[in-house]
């Protein structure tokens, strides 16, 4: 189970996702909604690997890289998607490396969730639900 705390009565972020972490507690003090994810429908980050740094090193030939993540090499791009602790640190799912996620991953792939090292994050509202 996924657990995330919010004031907001809408559980999705301006950036079209939700984030959500392991440990019910650990993310209790960002308000007081809590919304669940059971991990329905979701795809491992690991197994998202090879599509990632194959887009990435298609962006870059493409000279598309969002701005101020030029040069990144894949490898560090795609660690960025699966932070050590996604509340102290989102990494790429609290920048701009999400629109790229979406206009290049999300848009070519059917892709709902993603589960992290520690947390999953949501592109479907339907799978969330409010406890």
């Amino acid at each position: 189970m996924y657990y995330r705390y919010s004031n907001s009565e809408n559980p999705m972020s301006e950036w079209g996702h939700a984030m959500f972490v392991d440990n019910e507690f650990s993310s209790e003090n960002y308000g007081s909604i809590l919304y669940i994810y059971d991990g329905t429908d979701a795809i491992d980050i690991k197994d998202l690997h090879d599509i990632m740094v194959d887009e990435w090193n298609k962006t870059i030939e493409k000279g598309m890289e969002p701005i101020g993540f030029e040069g990144i090499d894949p490898e560090d791009i795609f660690n960025e998607f699966d932070p050590e602790d996604i509340v102290m640190s989102a990494g790429a799912w609290d920048s701009e490396l999400v629109t790229w996620f979406g206009d290049v991953i999300l848009a070519n792939y059917d892709i709902k969730a993603v589960i992290t090292n520690d947390g999953a994050i949501v592109f479907d509202p339907s799978l969330i639900k409010r406890a």
